[in-house]
């Protein structure tokens, strides 16, 4: 797993475990009771059904939305112009019907800990190379991953067609 860690970028696991306090601690706990009003904010700013979003209007959703509750909560003031949360909204750049899909990090985490029921049950491993195998084999046995993962030929930026060189 450590090739795979070093291929993703230093401030991955930051920018994650940031989102995920701001949104397990940043919810107000205000007696005018305002959760709802920003939970429809926060809903309107990572929607995944317009067909014409790009990151660069999510962002700009995103810094308008912290300018509206900056007021309130400080924390959205420095959240506001934070470049790392850009990368957030790389899932606007595909298809609308792939978007709901990819925004959510569920079905990774779901594989993750099956991953890990499966290695804890082995106390020991041969070499990494059987390591690989078993994760693979679990992967493969995975019953969700059977079923044909829908409207996955509209991404032909991500896997083009194969032409024949000779």
């Amino acid at each position: 797993m450590k090739q795979f860690e070093d291929q993703l970028p230093k401030w991955h696991n930051d920018l994650r475990n940031d989102w995920h306090n701001m949104l397990r601690n940043g919810w107000p706990n205000d007696p005018r009771n305002s959760q709802p009003l920003l939970a429809e904010d926060l809903r309107y700013v990572f929607a995944t059904d317009r067909r014409d979003d790009t990151p660069e209007k999510g962002w700009k959703r995103w810094q308008a939305v912290c300018e509206k509750w900056k007021g309130k909560y400080r924390r959205f003031a420095t959240l506001k112009n934070e470049l790392r949360y850009q990368a957030s909204f790389t899932y606007l750049n595909y298809d609308p019907r792939m978007r709901s899909m990819i925004y959510t990090t569920n079905w990774i985490e779901r594989l993750n800990k099956d991953f890990r029921r499966v290695l804890k049950a082995r106390n020991s491993m041969p070499d990494e190379d059987s390591v690989i195998t078993l994760l693979g084999h679990v992967a493969i046995d995975k019953r969700c991953y059977r079923r044909k993962v829908p409207k996955l030929k509209y991404e032909t930026n991500l896997f083009p067609p194969m032409t024949d060189t000779n």
